[in-house]
């Protein structure tokens, strides 16, 4: 066999044929001009050259030595670049991987992501924490069936126009919710699975392939292809809820690096190293574990930091467990165990009696029964709260204490009907005007120094113990005040009010003990702080507001309750922290009952009569002292006051108190004590004390004109204080009235002769 070899000239010339087509091909597309494919060539080779020369220059690579090796070189690495970044893109757009840059998002290839705070733009790191319920109103859907039952009622269109806007309504919004939807699931693309955008991207390319090459094709595809793509997505594209170590293991990670001054090789040991997360943190075993290193020390200041940190970065509040002993100090944070509850109060509370005689149950707290303990260094106690409250209720329970164990109580009120559920009981005296009170103290302190001087004899050992309740202080010391200087017409300082002083300070031994109610414990009220603090215990029942508070307690702690719960308050000792949440009982259906049970008091308290071991030269110590013995029952000040309740007199032959008075300084009046009483004649006789003077007096705001209501002076409040202030530069002061808790009363005589005073001619260049 032999085999054809054609000739050579042959295959040259075919071959020269072949290539001789292939340029002709190419010039045929430049119409026989070659300048575009040359000029093409250039600007490729040149645009290499420049990219690998930079690519160069970046890498700090050094040039070659001669001109025609740097351009061929450049220009290969150029070459290289280029196809590298070409193979890059492919690759990663193959793969569903970003394009260019670096990863948004810790998505997978199976699993969908979470944004990456650290390579969000900064204008975006506020819309990540946005609830995604916020945009609920952006969604809200347009009632169309309302706007065609509008048109159909008030615009002359036959029905179907109605009926045809609400169907084309209902389609566009139909519209618009899926263009919302696919705008959302393209907003949320960094979030997508590799494999979703892989398969997204291919599809597309597909799509817009196929459009061009075989359109009709391509659509039937489509068609068939979408229902089951959007329902592999349905079911696919569930979104993923990352742990919570996926959102703050990172953050919290690059903040211990700096707390623990990681070296660079401590730090690429890796995070999971150094901190682990368990994967919920809201869970009651969530843990967070931090490896420390052997060289920190973990003084009070890094230890301050690091929970510092881990607060700022993690959510919760955590406890942390240290452990430095071992060759692997750590330290672990477990969730903050919750707060106990705290245990809720009664709303209502029966009184219990004491078997203690100095020991008052008065309510419940949260420890348990509470007692006001009136042996110790705060025999006197008290309560405040405002009409209605339930601060007569409140004190009734030292009353009703009192007589069951032998104690005889006397009872201060403006108000008539106060002590309703105990008047008339044994051993109970109710005093209701300013004077009784007045009389009933006189007689109490009288008292008190009787009993101090009888103790530590046998005589003194069976004396009763005595209470006095005084309710609505500021009532009474108004009252009182009123009779002394317009009853009376006395001058200065009213004497009672060295009583009340001296009562507070040597009560205890005698065991005469004072209570008191009052709307609020301010210090003008009584006098001075010194006084004030001798009511040791003090309660507050009903609301507190923040002066009544501080004036209560100081700067103890507030304590939150519930006011709107009837009788419901707080109870303190002054000069401690501890102001406790108090639930007082309820004492007055059982309150006389109570008293009815105790053993009667003695004949003479019930008839009125002062005590029995008040002897003459106890009454002539407590004259010397505060001038006491005219306003004692009987007394020159006292004409027809008894202390007898329900209109009980005093038995027939009981010794009265002297009646003559301590004289001094004749040619100016008597004198009694400090104050200066006016003179009345020779007979020294002084005006009303048959009864008390009832004298309405007013306030400065009270007298005023205001919102159109007359007032006893025809100016404004803040006009009445201008007018004070230039009828003094004038030498015309204003009247002295009487003070209680710090505010000034006037009669309406006073304030009418003031305004007198300061007019001229009968014109006001005052103003008003």
């Amino acid at each position: 066999m032999s085999i054809y070899h054609p000739p050579a000239t042959e295959s040259a010339a075919a071959a020269s044929g072949h290539e001789t087509g292939l340029i002709h091909d190419a010039l045929t597309l430049t119409h026989g001009n070659p300048m575009p494919w040359i000029t093409g060539g250039a600007l490729t080779l040149g645009a290499l050259y420049g990219i690998g020369s930079r690519h160069r220059k970046d890498k700090g690579k050094r040039a070659a030595d001669s001109a025609t090796a740097i351009v061929i070189e450049d220009t290969l690495t150029g070459a290289g670049v280029v196809v590298s970044t070409v193979c890059r893109f492919c690759w990663r757009f193959l793969t569903g991987r970003e394009t260019r840059g670096a990863a948004r998002t810790n998505a997978s290839w199976w699993r969908p992501g979470t944004v990456s705070t650290d390579s969000l733009a900064t204008a975006e790191l506020g819309a990540i924490a946005l609830d995604p319920a916020a945009d609920a109103e952006a969604g809200a859907r347009i009632d169309w069936d309302r706007i065609g039952a509008w048109i159909s009622s008030h615009a002359r269109v036959p029905d179907w126009v109605a009926g045809a806007v609400t169907a084309a309504g209902r389609g566009l919004s139909a519209v618009w919710a899926a263009v919302r939807t696919v705008g959302r699931g393209l907003g949320r693309w960094h979030h997508w699975r590799y494999a979703g955008r892989a398969a997204a991207r291919v599809g597309a390319l597909a799509t817009t392939v196929g459009l061009v090459l075989q359109p009709a094709w391509t659509i039937l595809a489509l068609a068939c292809a979408v229902p089951v793509v959007l329902t592999a997505a349905g079911l696919w594209g569930a979104g993923y809820e990352p742990s919570d170590r996926e959102r703050y293991a990172p953050g919290l990670w690059a903040a211990l690096v700096q707390v623990l001054r990681l070296s660079q090789e401590d730090q690429e040991r890796g995070q999971d190293e150094w901190l682990h997360l368990t994967d919920s943190l809201s869970v009651d075993t969530a843990a967070i574990t931090i490896r420390l290193p052997l060289g920190w020390l973990g003084s009070d200041g890094e230890r301050g930091l690091m929970t510092q940190v881990l607060h700022s970065r993690v959510p919760g509040e955590w406890v942390a467990q240290w452990e430095f002993k071992g060759n692997s100090p750590y330290v672990r944070w477990t969730p903050k165990p919750p707060p106990a509850p705290a245990p809720e109060l009664p709303t209502m509370v029966e009184w219990v009696p004491s078997e203690d005689p100095s020991r008052v149950m008065v309510g419940i707290t949260h420890d348990g029964p509470r007692y006001v303990d009136t042996a110790g260094e705060t025999p006197h106690w008290g309560v405040s709260g405002g009409t209605g409250d339930g601060k007569t209720t409140v004190l009734l329970m030292p009353v009703v204490h009192g007589r069951q164990h032998g104690a005889l109580v006397d009872c201060i009120t403006m108000k008539s009907n106060a002590f309703k559920d105990i008047e008339g009981e044994s051993g109970v005296r109710v005093h209701k005007s300013g004077r009784a009170g007045v009389a009933a103290m006189a007689e109490f302190y009288t008292s008190m120094k009787a009993a101090e001087g009888l103790q530590g004899t046998p005589e003194g050992d069976v004396l009763p113990g005595r209470i006095l309740v005084i309710d609505e202080f500021a009532s009474f010391v108004k009252s009182a005040k009123i009779w002394w200087k317009y009853g009376l017409q006395a001058k200065g300082m009213p004497p009672f009010e060295a009583w009340f002083h001296m009562i507070l300070m040597q009560g205890r031994s005698a065991d005469h003990k004072i209570v008191i109610g009052a709307h609020t414990f301010t210090r003008e009220l009584f006098g001075d702080t010194e006084t004030r603090d001798l009511v040791g215990t003090k309660g507050i029942v009903g609301p507190a507001s923040n002066p009544k508070w501080l004036v209560t307690y100081g700067d103890a702690p507030r304590v939150a309750y519930d006011s709107g719960i009837k009788g419901r308050g707080v109870i303190g000792v002054t000069g401690r922290p501890e102001v406790e949440e108090i639930q007082y009982a309820y004492i007055t259906p059982v309150a006389r009952k109570h008293i009815r049970a105790a053993e009667d008091a003695p004949d003479w308290f019930d008839r009125g009569e002062m005590a029995p071991w008040i002897t003459p030269a106890v009454l002539d110590e407590a004259e010397h002292e505060l001038a006491i013995a005219d306003f004692l029952p009987g007394g020159a000040y006292m004409e027809g006051v008894t202390l007898v309740t329900d209109g009980r007199t005093p038995r027939p032959g009981v010794p009265t108190p002297r009646s003559e008075h301590v004289t001094s300084h004749p040619a100016d009046g008597a004198v009694t004590g400090r104050v200066t009483l006016t003179k009345h004649g020779q007979d020294h006789e002084p005006t009303d004390v048959s009864e008390e003077a009832q004298t309405p007096v007013y306030s400065l705001k009270e007298a005023s004109t205001e919102d159109g209501e007359a007032g006893i002076l025809p100016a404004r409040y803040g006009a009445l204080r201008k007018r004070i202030s230039r009828g003094r530069k004038r030498g015309i002061e204003m009247p002295e009235g009487i003070t209680v808790d710090g505010t000034t009363y006037y009669t309406e005589k006073e304030l009418k002769n003031w305004w007198k005073l300061t007019e001229v001619k009968g014109k006001s260049p005052l103003g008003n």
